[in-house]
């Protein structure tokens, strides 16, 4: 996962942004001569025809083959990536056809162009586009979407998809709630913000004032506003939260869970009640009648059809108003908020948004005097602020801002001067430091679970014993920090500068790097080092250590296509089901590993690696270039793919071949393959010219597929068909 899971603001369904991550460095492949296979005027109007289209092979600029991509408006999965979408979604509905991409040095990958139905499915009055025509804001009617679990909407760039597609084994796109895509919850604080002001209502009424006043109703107009302006909601909304929070007998709102930690309340004009959901047990009455709702209710069954939508409108914000206003009596009620960030919705029933009005924010004292410092370090100051316990905050004489020992869960420190600080056992939990300054702090024995530090500088940095867990540091200048004994799980570093970094004594599992600076890091892992992406990321010079006692101590199922890994050291037991797909690898070490299974080296530079005395086992080699390996001898090779490799100059005598190789058009010239046992291997036409084959085996069958010389033919030793 890239995200947390613990707080959804989802109504029904879940739905997802697809969107392709950009490649600013252009490795990614482009179509050459686009409209020569796809024509842009039928993609502009709609009108491709997927049935009209048979299996293509296509040319192609570029190194990087991602799982997904999108140009000039159209979707191409990998063969890979459309299978996993099988596994997690229902693609009846969409229609797709095969195309083969063709790239320089015979490189050939199948993809599939995908043309999801297009819905028109947004909720109406909620699409914002920004001065550049992208879309800023929207929100789906999920009524509308059926039973359509991947689909398209007018529009609107993205494929949209009802379950969270894996970022980590598949490469080239986000994959991302459309809550966190469109920071629905930032949305939610700023109308909360203007709504306090009166900024909403007086719009409302400015709204409904016009309509009116174009239809001749000046006397209607003038009658509503007076009723808005009299009629008192608050106090009846002020008598029922009070007797609803003084009856509530329920069990302490989870502290650490956040989707425990808001009410969610409706309202109907039509019926004048005010319920709680039903969801949210332990109050003694769950629905109230409120009289002055329902005279507004009657006034809007009165209205002109013309005005009602305007009207509706006017009062929903009155309530909502009212309520924001009343709900402050939340802060007495200590058992409910526990002191932590607490937030209350009321949307009226049968409200299509996914985004429910807010209209309360429970912050703690202390949290509202640290979010409200613009700057730590005041100027012409020569001490910097040190926030105590709230009762005695005052500027003190020290040089550290006391934030240790607290429950900071959803503070916000976004650009705050915090250079040198210390932080010891706090809980971070969903903080935010984004654009802070952090040059030689200090987190200790912290959970940083979900916070965010985007664009941040922590160079010189220290995380010790530490929760980094769905932590994104995405675009942070990270130089020299040093990460030991934590746990990084599910964090994001994108585009981030981690050069000459420390991580040791650490787990780090489904960690995300994407296009980032790792130059001469250490990566020291105790445990585990599974499933993370390192996907054209820089990694010259960098050490990967592992512990080369412990057999499960390995690299799994990680990523590491187009990176640059020139003169990294690798320094695990074990590498098993891990890309290295067009990486750099010149005079890289993998000399302490003892087995690489299941790897795919395909295209990639492997000048000068050291694979000494390494057993290669069901590896994909095909289109690599071993003839220029640092050691030329003592591998055991197991049933690995040499399609199209060079080999020259192998000596195979000595560690050997085991079990079925495929050698297809592999160049074998002027390799050593004295004494090599062949049979079982698949010899197709491989260039064997100036090899040495003296008491090499071959099987009588294999060499029909061989060319060989007179000599060649001698030196073998062969297993006739009757086995002799």
């Amino acid at each position: 996962m890239s995200e947390l899971t613990d707080y959804s603001t989802k109504v029904r369904k879940n739905f997802f942004i697809l969107k392709e991550r950009p490649d600013e460095n252009c490795e990614r492949i482009r179509i050459i001569d686009f409209n020569k296979y796809f024509s842009l005027e039928d993609i502009k109007r709609d009108k491709l025809k997927i049935n009209d289209l048979q299996t293509l092979f296509v040319p192609v600029n570029g190194t990087y083959f991602p799982d997904y991509f999108t140009e000039n408006g159209l979707d191409f999965i990998s063969i890979k990536f459309m299978l996993y979408l099988e596994s997690k979604l229902d693609l009846r509905q969409m229609q797709y056809c095969h195309v083969g991409f063709i790239a320089d040095k015979k490189r050939v990958e199948e993809y599939i162009l995908i043309i999801p139905e297009k819905l028109d499915c947004i909720i109406e009055g909620s699409l914002c586009f920004s001065k550049a025509g992208i879309p800023e804001y929207f929100e789906i009617d999920d009524y509308k979407t059926g039973l359509l679990e991947i689909f398209r909407i007018k529009d609107i760039p993205y494929i949209i998809v009802t379950e969270k597609l894996d970022r980590i084994e598949y490469s080239g796109f986000e994959c991302t709630s459309i809550e966190n895509f469109f920071g629905y919850e930032n949305v939610r604080d700023k109308v909360y913000q203007e709504r306090l002001r009166g900024v909403i209502l007086e719009d409302r009424l400015n709204e409904f004032r016009k309509a009116a006043g174009e239809q001749g109703k000046y006397d209607l107009a003038r009658k509503t506003e007076e009723m808005i302006r009299k009629n008192d909601i608050g106090k009846e909304i002020y008598t029922v939260l009070k007797a609803l929070f003084d009856g509530y007998r329920g069990k302490k709102f989870s502290g650490e869970i956040l989707s425990d930690r808001f009410l969610l309340f409706f309202f109907s004009l039509e019926s004048g009640t005010l319920e709680i959901s039903e969801e949210i047990k332990g109050f003694h009455q769950n629905q109230y009648y409120l009289k002055s709702i329902k005279s507004i209710g009657e006034l809007l069954d009165q209205m002109p059809e013309t005005l009602k939508d305007y009207a509706r409108n006017l009062f929903k914000e009155k309530v909502l108003l009212s309520a924001a206003l009343e709900c402050k009596i939340f802060d007495h009620y200590q058992q409910l908020h526990q002191d932590t960030r607490f937030r209350i919705y009321i949307q009226e029933e049968y409200f299509k948004s996914m985004n429910p009005p807010m209209v309360y924010d429970y912050k703690c004292c202390f949290q509202k005097e640290v979010e409200a410092y613009q700057n730590i370090t005041l100027p012409n100051a020569e001490k910097p602020f040190c926030f105590m316990p709230y009762k005695s905050v005052t500027v003190q004489k020290t040089n550290t801002l006391d934030l240790s020992n607290r429950d900071l869960r959803e503070y916000n420190f976004t650009g705050k001067d915090l250079k040198g600080i210390t932080i010891r056992n706090s809980n971070l939990r969903r903080a935010i430091f984004n654009d802070c300054m952090l040059t030689g702090s200090q987190f200790i024995d912290c959970d940083l679970t979900g916070a965010q530090f985007l664009k941040s500088c922590l160079r010189d940095a220290k995380f010790t014993v530490t929760e980094i867990n769905n932590t994104n540091f995405s675009y942070a200048d990270m130089k020299g920090i040093d990460i030991s004994d934590s746990d990084l799980y599910c964090s994001t570093f994108v585009k981030s500068d981690l050069s000459c970094a420390k991580i040791t004594n650490s787990i780090i599992q489904e960690a995300y790097f994407y296009n980032s600076r790792l130059m001469d890091a250490t990566f020291n892992v105790s445990q585990y080092f599974h499933y993370n992406s390192f996907i054209m990321c820089d990694l010259r010079g960098s050490r990967l250590i592992g512990n080369i006692m412990d057999i499960e101590n390995g690299i799994v199922k990680c990523d590491f296509r187009n990176s640059d890994m020139n003169g990294c050291k690798i320094e695990f037991k074990c590498i098993e089901n891990t890309a290295f797909i067009k990486a750099k690898l010149n005079n890289a070490s993998f000399s302490k590993s003892k087995i690489i299974s299941n790897c795919d080296f395909r295209w990639s530079s492997l000048k000068g690696t050291d694979l000494a005395e390494v057993i290669l086992r069901e590896n994909d080699f095909s289109f690599v270039d071993l003839s220029t390996l640092k050691a030329m001898k003592g591998n055991l090779f197991s049933s690995n793919n040499f399609t199209y490799t060079n080999l020259s100059g192998y000596d195979f005598s000595l560690g050997g071949l085991s079990s079925s190789n495929n050698f297809v058009y592999t160049d074998l010239s002027n390799s050593i393959l004295c004494n090599s046992t062949l049979e079982k291997s698949n010899l197709i036409f491989p260039n064997l010219s100036g090899a040495s084959l003296n008491g090499a085996v071959l099987h009588e069958d294999q060499l029909k597929f061989l060319k060989l010389s007179e000599r060649q033919k001698g030196d073998l030793e062969i297993i006739l068909a009757d086995g002799q």
